[in-house]
């Protein structure tokens, strides 16, 4: 119930969205789908992005991204780098971020 209400609220226009807000929830709802996936010993298994993480984690920036221009001053600051921190990333260059106009930048 948690992580529905988490990913409802990120994307207020009063919330704080971090990096590590996104992580976490990100590792929430892995989870949940895959209780098993932080009980493996293999530790490079753990830190591999599967193409599952890489949707969910797309899922959660992307709404990030789509709630930036309703978002107020410090939310909005942070909301933006925490956006532009995944959107730098290899794993995430071919999501097509939303505009920088439509971001206010």
């Amino acid at each position: 119930m948690a992580v529905p209400l988490l990913a409802s609220r990120m994307v207020d226009n009063d919330f704080l969205t971090s990096e590590g807000f996104i992580d976490m929830l990100t590792a929430m709802t892995i989870q949940i789908e895959e209780p098993i996936a932080f009980d493996r010993a293999d530790l490079s298994s753990r830190q591999q992005l599967n193409p599952r993480t890489r949707d969910i984690l797309r899922g959660y920036v992307l709404a990030l991204g789509h709630s930036l221009s309703s978002k107020r001053s410090k939310a909005r600051e942070l909301g933006i780098a925490t956006f532009e921190h995944y959107a730098a990333k290899e794993y995430c260059m071919h999501w097509g971020a939303p505009n920088r106009k439509a971001v206010g930048r």
